[in-house]
């Protein structure tokens, strides 16, 4: 398997701590942003109509948007 090296943009959140944006996927018209910080905590917000990042707090919003998550990235996850 070849190494791949992706350049991140990085923000900094309520919280006062930087987070790497791993992704951004659209779902539903509504754009999420997939976050790590350097603890491998993981942040999804999601992108308002003035850019503002909205932590997703539903339950089902939060599993609907991780599942198209990792199926987009299941491969980069497997341990072959």
């Amino acid at each position: 398997m070849k190494d791949e090296y992706v350049e991140l943009e990085y923000i900094i959140l309520e919280d006062g701590i930087e987070y790497a944006i791993v992704d951004e996927i659209t779902i539903d018209n509504n754009l999420y942003l997939y976050l790590v910080n350097n603890n491998r905590n993981v942040e999804i917000r999601r992108q308002d109509e003035q850019e503002n990042l909205i932590k997703v707090n539903d339950k089902n919003e939060y599993d609907k948007v991780m599942l198209v998550f990792m199926k987009k990235h299941k491969n980069d996850f497997s341990n072959n």
